[in-house]
């Protein structure tokens, strides 16, 4: 499966003509945060992840759930990555922080996300996740501004 994502994010960067310096895959890895240099890098390898994946479970029979987010639709499947863009401290969430997808609840439209700095799972509506999270496989270098990396 990497191998194929690999060959997405690859014709990304050739279709948009992206020199190689302006994009970082970390550790040559696909699974690890892919590091760019614009906006609009991220939104298409983002974009190309999401419509991968999406693909994928879709084949397999698994559900994919669609939020019209705050810069990009968001094709979420059971454990996506997506980044936190606030900071609330009093619920354990920083800017830049990785949260992984762990369900949804389509009648009651919200999302469960694993991960933060409190332990368990934290929920979500919809409109909430929208506006507060980007997917997370690709962030630009001013958005990791001071981050540690593995």
């Amino acid at each position: 499966m990497n191998e194929a994502l690999n060959e997405v994010v690859n014709d990304i960067i050739d279709n948009d003509r992206i020199n190689m310096k302006h994009f970082k895959r970390s550790n040559g890895d696909i699974k690890s945060r892919n590091i760019c240099y614009t906006n609009q890098t991220r939104r298409n390898i983002n974009t190309a992840c999401m419509d991968h994946f999406a693909e994928l479970n879709t084949k397999m029979g698994k559900p994919v759930l669609t939020i019209a987010g705050k810069e990009q639709t968001l094709k979420l499947v059971e454990h996506s990555i997506v980044v936190f863009k606030e900071n609330k401290k009093a619920d354990g969430l920083f800017n830049n922080m990785e949260l992984c997808v762990t369900g949804w609840d389509e009648v009651n439209k919200t999302i469960t996300l694993k991960g933060g700095a409190k332990e368990g799972s934290q929920q979500f509506s919809f409109k909430d996740f929208a506006a507060k999270f980007i997917r997370g496989h690709c962030l630009t270098t001013h958005c990791l501004q001071g981050s540690t990396l593995d």
